[in-house]
């Protein structure tokens, strides 16, 4: 969001900051964020990080 999307006016003593970052692009920041926390505080309390686990059904 601070990566150069900011936009700054003054007028005399007054300022104003305008962000123009997508909203979307802030969400799936926010859902990245969200699950390192969760492995990193599933590794401070001991448990193994899940692991992706394929099942392929066949009929026989």
């Amino acid at each position: 969001m601070l990566d150069g999307g900011v936009q700054s006016y003054g007028i005399g003593s007054r300022n104003l900051a305008r962000y123009n970052t997508d909203l979307s692009q802030i969400r799936d920041a926010i859902k990245q964020l969200e699950k390192e926390i969760a492995n990193l505080e599933g590794a401070l309390n001991g448990q193994k990080p899940r692991k992706a686990v394929g099942v392929v059904p066949r009929d026989w």
